[in-house]
């Protein structure tokens, strides 16, 4: 690794040694004098932490400052006494020498301690062999006169280190840490240094400068038996592969020859099979025009090296990294590895920065620039930000390096917050962007996006796109802007204009004149959506409705025959096409089906409503009709919840997974490998969080007590959610809750009794459970007995009773035909009644008497269950019992909205359960059009009444600014007669922000 202008040389990693047979005492006088220099490893150890101990000493309040200084002074001078001495490298046989890192690195002066701490937290973490690597690379660094220099180097040693552990944490990919001594080298074609560039003292000086190559010409320089030397071990296939580290805080890593040259030198060693693969990963400053040669220009070039990969590493304010590809390899084999799991709050904004300047590639700005604004500089350090590589001054370098990076976090937040709101309608349709090649490369610039982004496209399957798409979707993008364009612009020059807008703004608005506008960005997105979730695959629906079936049902789409397109928008004309005179066609059809068939046409209908569509506002309403529409609405939800602590017993966890978010010591502690199971994965070593706290307060357990106790707060609630295994029993009714409920009480049941067989405390209440048992099978007994008859009865009984009203139907049917009088038929149809009360009587009477059984047996089980809770102590009961959590009661429905320009409120339910959920678009609502709000309106049934409760800005594709939307929208519906008294304005774009609450009337 070079780091800025320093190289480090590479320390030779011996051959891992065989395991050795004692034969002789020779050779064991040999593997004891191996065993006493890692003993003596071991104390260099116990003497660095002294001296850490010692230094925290020497800081404490509790020294004179007079006595510290004449310490500290004794100290440094020994110190460089001890520097001056040239180590002994003769060792004898059989000893090896203890690592101890140089004495610099506790020096303050010298080093920061936060990057001493870090320098040290990775070493530590490091096999000896590499140890003894980074302990010389780190006896190199402090030989140089530039103290800035010293730090960079160090940081770059840090981040060397840091690929390794990293690597070796994830398990990715296979690490050899003691990787064979064997030369790499290639012969390649790079380019030749310039006269002038060679001995140039400016490092940043831009590539383009009339001395530097023509890197748009193809190299010609032939560079023979170049070596390639390893930063990270890594194998694949047998053959090593390259993961190069760069930190570059000051120089713009790029901006030289050599380092395209070694991008090439790279890329010919996978050609020639020299190597697996190459990563180069990059922390700090780049090269823009670097990134341009090495990336490529166009959607499918893949720059000068296609198989080379760079990734950037970004350090987040926790001190986390988050890392991404920035140019991805030809077949996508780049190096594996994934970010943390878990990020808090404003982690997670400056990673949605970087992810929307990665998506429009303002990332290249930030990451090429140095991003301090000269202002904020020191008089002393503002002439040397064009030029970084002239801060030499250890001062001066800390302001420039907080600058640099408060600065682009600064920018990272301001990305990620324009990304949530738009109040500019910077890129709307009647924008600049309006036009076919913005279009045409958006569309191309996400799909490439997402090609170097796999784990992305796979949460995005919905908008990627085949190549063979790629036309049409550019084409649609265009038809809708256009039609949008037409529209805005018309209602811009439009009379009633001026009068529509003052209304707005009577009733709260405050936002732009023109309202808020749809990106083309997403305008391309709905057009995308369009043509992926078109139609469906002919197989499964040949499965689903009957192959002979199809034609009622689907008509073939014209982009592609395998494709079917559903007939039917809605439930209304699905019922239209069975009112005409060929309905009769699908409806005898639609009575063949099999009950399952039927279902599929149901969830059909359900889904057509949730098409992207700008060009089918009839299946929405306005939210004036809302009050009438909800009126007849139910949309009761239950949800029961219940604990099952012998779930853990079976529960698998990934161990590479678990290992990240609890550490390794952790998993160690709290977590086993089941024998037979795979290698990969792990089960709770204690089933129960309250085994867990026993075994915590048993002596000789103080490793994993202190180890429990060192847990964050998020780690803690994430081994609670392992605990906690939850099974939801979801939308469902009172009567299957109370089925659960009593399956729940006789399940505990027989957990208890296999809990205490063969135990002295089943023996003592034998007679007790005995007679419960018995008292239960004699009920059931009875029960049987009692249920067969009255069914037999029930069935004779039936029976007479069809036969009867077989008759008296027959009877009317006769009379009906001669001209009977209606009392005549009147009467019959008492008759009919009559008869039918009688048979269902006769089952009334069976499912009466089957209640009042059940609610014995119930009984007995109950008092069983005490029985058993009587005899297992509570903190037992709780190991392998069931039971009840939480119960939720919600009557609640959601409707999606958008304001349109002329004060019309948009809506749509959000079907939030059952077999088919969704909803619109904000975009279908408004047709692509401007709004003046969009978002969701949440309704509760409170005493039999709906109550609105909630107005939101939550619109992925408007955006709305909450400040200058909601209230409007709270007053408008106030207008239009909606009780809005107890609705809440809740900002669900910039959580946080205080909303006024106020009201026109």
């Amino acid at each position: 690794m070079r780091s800025e202008r320093n190289e480090h040389p590479k320390a030779d990693i011996p051959e891992d040694a065989p395991a050795k047979v004692i034969e002789t005492p020779e050779q064991e006088l040999e593997l004891l004098s191996a065993e006493v220099a890692q003993l003596s490893a071991e104390n260099a150890i116990l003497v660095t932490r002294l001296r850490e101990r010692y230094v925290a000493l020497l800081k404490s309040d509790g020294f004179n400052d007079l006595f510290r200084q004449e310490i500290v002074s004794a100290k440094k001078a020994f110190e460089k006494r001890v520097r001056a001495i040239k180590p002994i490298e003769d060792v004898p046989l059989g000893e090896e020498k203890a690592i101890v890192l140089d004495a610099c690195l506790d020096d303050e002066s010298i080093i920061p301690k936060r990057d001493r701490d870090i320098f040290v937290a990775y070493f530590e973490q490091l096999p000896p062999t590499l140890q003894k690597k980074y302990s010389e690379r780190l006896r190199t660094v402090f030989k140089n006169k530039d103290e800035v220099a010293v730090i960079t180097n160090l940081l770059g040693a840090v981040f060397e280190m840091s690929r390794t552990v990293t690597v070796m944490r994830q398990g990715l990919e296979d690490v050899h840490v003691t990787e064979e001594k064997r030369a790499l080298t290639v012969t390649y074609s790079g380019y030749e240094k310039r006269k002038s560039e060679k001995h140039t003292k400016d490092a940043t000086k831009a590539p383009s400068a009339p001395d530097a190559p023509d890197y748009t010409l193809a190299p010609t320089k032939e560079i023979k038996d170049a070596p390639i030397e390893l930063d990270v071990f890594l194998r694949r296939g047998g053959n090593p592969y390259i993961l190069e580290t760069k930190s570059y805080p000051r120089m713009r890593y790029g901006s030289d020859v050599q380092a395209r040259n070694q991008i090439l030198k790279y890329q010919a060693a996978i050609d020639q099979g020299i190597v697996a693969g190459a990563t180069v990963e990059i922390r700090g400053r780049i090269d823009h025009a670097f990134l341009d040669w090495a990336i490529g220009e166009k959607i499918d070039d893949h720059g000068h090296a296609p198989d080379v990969e760079i990734i950037y590493t970004f350090d987040l304010p926790s001190g986390k990294e988050y890392r991404f590809v920035l140019k991805q390899t030809k077949g996508a084999d780049g190096l594996k590895f994934h970010n943390e799991a878990h990020y808090d709050e404003d982690d997670q904004l400056i990673i949605r920065g970087i992810q929307q300047s990665l998506a429009d590639k303002r990332i290249i700005g930030i990451i090429t620039d140095v991003n301090i604004d000269p202002v904020a500089a020191s008089d002393e350090l503002r002439p040397l930000l064009d030029d970084p590589m002239q801060i030499t001054k250890r001062r001066l370098f800390e302001e420039y390096d907080r600058l640099r990076s408060k600065g682009i976090v600064d920018t990272l937040k301001v990305i990620a917050d324009s990304a949530k709101i738009n109040k500019e309608n910077k890129k709307s349709a009647v924008s600049e962007y309006a036009k076919r090649d913005f279009v045409e490369h958006l569309v191309r610039e996400l799909q490439d996006f997402l090609k170097q982004n796999p784990a992305l496209a796979a949460a995005k399957s919905a908008y990627v796109l085949k190549p063979e798409q790629v036309p049409l979707a550019v084409e649609r993008t265009l038809a809708a802007v256009e039609k949008i364009r037409e529209y805005e612009l018309a209602r811009a020059g439009s009379a009633n204009e001026a009068a529509q807008q003052a209304q707005r703004q009577a009733l709260g608005y405050t936002g732009l004149p023109e309202g808020v506008a749809l990106d083309i960005d997403h305008i391309m997105m709905d057009a995308i959506f369009s043509i992926t979730k078109a139609g469906y695959d002919r197989a499964p629906m040949e499965k689903g409705v009957g192959k002979e079936n199809l034609d009622l049902f689907f008509f073939p789409s014209n982009e592609n025959p395998n494709t079917l397109i559903f007939k039917f928008r809605s439930e209304g004309d699905w019922n239209a096409a069975l009112a005409l005179p060929e309905g009769s066609i699908l409806k005898a059809a639609y009575e063949k089906m099999s009950q399952r068939q039927k279902e599929q046409v149901g969830r059909l209908i359900k889904e057509a409503a949730f098409v992207r569509s700008y060009d089918w506002p009839e299946r929405f309403v306005s939210a004036g009709q809302l009050p009438e529409m909800l009126n007849t609405e139910d949309r009761r939800y239950l949800e029961l919840q219940v604990f099952d602590p012998l779930a853990t017993e079976k529960a698998m966890y990934d161990r590479k997974k678990i290992s990240e978010v609890l550490g390794a010591e952790a998993i160690d502690l709290l977590f086993v490998s089941p024998a037979g199971a795979d290698a990969k994965k792990v089960s709770l070593k204690y089933k129960s969080k309250e085994r867990l706290l026993a075994a915590m307060d048993e002596s000789g357990n103080e490793t994993l007590k202190s180890t429990f106790g060192a847990l964050k707060p998020k780690q803690q609630e994430y081994l609670d959610g392992l605990y906690a295994v939850v099974t939801r029993q979801t939308d469902t009714t009172e009567q299957e809750i109370e089925k659960t409920r009593n399956n729940i009480v006789r399940e505990n049941i027989e957990r208890a009794e296999r809990y205490i067989a063969g135990t002295k405390r089943k023996n003592q209440n034998k007679s007790l459970i005995v007679r419960a048992r018995k008292t239960i099978k004699k009920l059931e007994l009875d029960r049987d007995q009692t249920m067969s008859g009255l069914q037999q009865h029930a069935q004779e009984h039936a029976k007479e009773c069809n036969t009867q009203a077989g008759q008296l139907k027959k009877d009317r049917a006769d009379l009906a035909k001669n001209g009977g009088s209606e009392n005549q038929l009147a009467e019959i149809d008492t008759n009919i009644q009559h008869v039918e009360q009688e048979r269902a009587k006769a089952f009334d009477v069976i499912r009466v008497v089957s209640a009042e059984y059940q609610e014995k047996i119930l009984t007995i089980y109950k008092e069983l269950s005490n029985l058993y809770r009587h005899i297992v102590p509570e903190a037992e009961w709780k190991t392998f019992a069931k039971r009840e959590t939480k119960k939720i009661d919600e009557n609640i429905i959601k409707f999606i909205y958008a304001v349109t320009s002329d004060g019309k409120v948009i809506v749509q339910e959000e079907v939030i359960r059952g077999d088919v959920s969704g909803r619109a678009a904000h975009s279908e609502l408004a047709q692509g059009r401007n709004i003046y709000g969009a978002g969701e309106l949440a309704f509760e049934k409170k005493n039999g009444q709906w109550m609105l409760t909630e107005i939101n800005n939550g619109s992925g594709h408007y955006r709305p600014d909450a400040i200058s939307n909601l209230d409007y929208v709270k007053n408008l519906l106030h207008a239009q007669g909606m009780d809005v008294s107890q609705a809440r304005l809740t900002d669900s774009i910039l959580r946080g922000i205080k909303l006024k609450d106020v009201s026109a009337f």
